[in-house]
């Protein structure tokens, strides 16, 4: 099969310890772009492995670039099977009792021997990476013969297995050097919670990472076997099938993301307390990211809300004041995501209270918020990089105050890249047009020496261009000529003697700082959106270098109007 970027296999597993060797036949997959499971038949050969991860690999070792093993750290109970040396060094009793770091390195120890045991996978070792997340429930170790080893509980909660794979997966898509366009999940192998909650983690960990790096399209595919059940099923080659397969696009991801940090609560805390007692050493990084977050709550949803309704202006206005306010993003994310790790990965090690040997404790449990606030950082760290590229600005003195305005043409290409929602893109892109139009007639009759317009209030320019000359509005005239000639001159001489022949009397202001209405507020909200922002009596324009730009009379709360829709 051929394949314009590598793919990567997530398996999620329980306790490899008692598979057994089976006859696995592996699905023909998709082709590179969609999911027509209509057209899929089955390779011809039968493989022998004691694992899906082995026939998937030795079926698709071209296209699959790498995989990664999600373990429960449950596993470090598991018997001593697999290079016993090693494991009575790493995994003894002692060890596991003292650091939840020994749990972690003893259950992928176990793992990873396992998988270099195999004839198949040995090879495919450089290709794969095993993780370990935390599992909960009661173990006890059988050493051989000898009677029960070492009795453990696992304290906690399923999410924390949830946002383990979510923030690991996510970072090793974003941190990889190749475009990823599919990532192959098997689930064939995992227990209890593992299959839902990884399922629901690499799904949300695909869109983080198409808003990350911009990926117009990106695929998941589940695969799942048919069960095993007895010695007598091993006889029979059993189906890996294709359980579910789906093509995300930018625009879906982006609006729900949009849905999303609009309807967020972001008052509520990052986690809940369980019991009592926290971990040993407190996630002090998730409660300072947690504390930003909620001081930038307010903005994130206006950009949310701005994007939803294609409000261009109001977002890089916002962006600008998230920008001051949070003056490194990826710190905020570094922070985010190593206090999740410091939630997920802390835990308390005791001894047991004569039921159990061992009790490995975790006391908190994360909430959805978390994701919430990941989609926040990571939309707005990428939209902050995005309109520093793209849209260029200009500073101008209004009153007094310094005040940023924007290139329209870079709005045009922001609207395209980002608003999702037709309607509202429509509205921006017939705004963004209207400035435009207004601009050009108000410069042919107030400007004709051709000279660049100073900062005005763009009311007065919609005001001009709606006066009647003879039975109509200037910019009608303007739009009119305009269709009939291309030629910026032709259409200033005709537009000028249509309005000497009606000698209609136009006063043009004169003063170059514009005169600004007394109440400098939003007098409209519903023409606020109507007009994509963009509302004359609160919005300026000026040229440059042939550019016109625009942007807000300095003090305008135009997040209040937002807020309250």
């Amino acid at each position: 099969m051929q394949q314009s970027n590598p793919w990567i296999l997530v398996s999620v597993w329980g306790d490899p310890g008692g598979w057994g060797y089976v006859m696995y036949r592996t699905p023909e997959l998709p082709a590179i772009r969609g999911c027509k499971l209509t057209d899929v038949g089955w390779n011809d050969r039968n493989i022998r492995q004691n694992s899906t991860l082995g026939a998937i690999l030795e079926s698709y070792s071209d296209i699959i670039a790498s995989a990664i093993v999600y373990v429960a750290d449950t596993l470090a109970l598991s018997p001593y099977i697999f290079d016993y040396e090693e494991a009575k060094r790493i995994c003894s009793d002692d060890n596991l009792c003292k650091d939840y770091k020994n749990i972690i390195e003893c259950a992928k120890k176990y793992v990873v021997s396992f998988l270099r045991l195999n004839n198949t996978l040995k090879q495919y070792m450089d290709r794969i990476n095993v993780h370990v997340l935390p599992g909960i429930g009661e173990y006890k170790r059988k050493k051989g013969d000898k009677g029960d080893g070492l009795k453990a509980a696992y304290i906690g909660h399923p999410s924390n297995y949830y946002f383990g794979l979510l923030t690991h997966l996510y970072s090793y898509l974003v941190n990889n050097d190749k475009t990823i366009d599919t990532v192959l999940l098997d689930i064939s192998h995992g227990i209890n919670f593992m299959p839902v909650l990884g399922f629901r983690a690499v799904v949300e960990a695909i869109k983080l990472y198409m808003i990350e790096r911009g990926r117009e399209k990106t695929r998941l595919i589940v695969l799942n076997s048919d069960p095993v059940i007895g010695k007598e099923s091993t006889k029979t080659p059993k189906n890996i099938n294709i359980v579910y397969c789906k093509e995300f696009s930018l625009n879906e991801v982006l609006n729900e993301t949009y849905y999303l940090l609009r309807a967020a609560n972001f008052s509520q805390r990052p986690f809940k307390q369980l019991v009592s007692k926290r971990p040993q050493g407190s996630p002090e990084r998730l409660n300072n990211a947690h504390n930003k977050l909620k001081k930038h709550a307010e903005l994130v949803k206006v950009i949310a809300i701005s994007l939803d309704a294609g409000l261009m202006l109001p977002l890089v206005y916002t962006l600008e004041e998230l920008k001051q306010k949070s003056k490194d993003f990826n710190e905020l994310y570094d922070d985010l995501i190593n206090g999740l790790e410091d939630i997920i990965y802390n835990r308390l090690i005791e001894r047991g209270d004569g039921q159990v040997d061992l009790v490995v404790k975790h006391e908190t449990r994360l909430d959805d918020i978390n994701e919430q606030y990941l989609r926040a950082v990571i939309l707005s760290k990428t939209l902050m990089n995005y309109v520093e590229k793209i849209i260029r600005k200009t500073k101008k003195t209004c009153n007094g105050k310094t005040v940023t305005l924007y290139n329209i043409h870079d709005l045009e290409h922001a609207i395209d890249d980002y608003i999702v929602n037709n309607i509202a893109k429509k509205i921006a892109e017939n705004e963004i047009s209207n400035i435009r139009d207004r601009v050009n007639a108000y410069k042919i009759i107030c400007n004709k020496d051709n000279e660049p317009i100073e900062l005005t209030l763009y009311k007065t320019i919609y005001d001009l261009t709606e006066k009647e000359v003879g039975d109509t509005k200037i910019i009608n005239h303007y739009r009119r000529l305009k269709k009939e000639s291309s030629d910026y001159e032709d259409i200033a001489n005709m537009l000028r003697k249509i309005i000497e022949k009606e000698k209609t009397n136009i006063r043009c202001r004169q003063s170059q700082e514009p005169t600004l209405p007394k109440n400098t507020g939003i007098d409209n909200e519903r023409n606020f959106f109507a007009h994509a922002g963009f509302y004359g009596s609160v919005t300026l324009v000026t040229e440059k270098d042939g550019n016109i730009y625009t942007g807000y009379v300095p003090g305008v709360d135009y997040r209040r109007v937002i807020l309250s829709s």
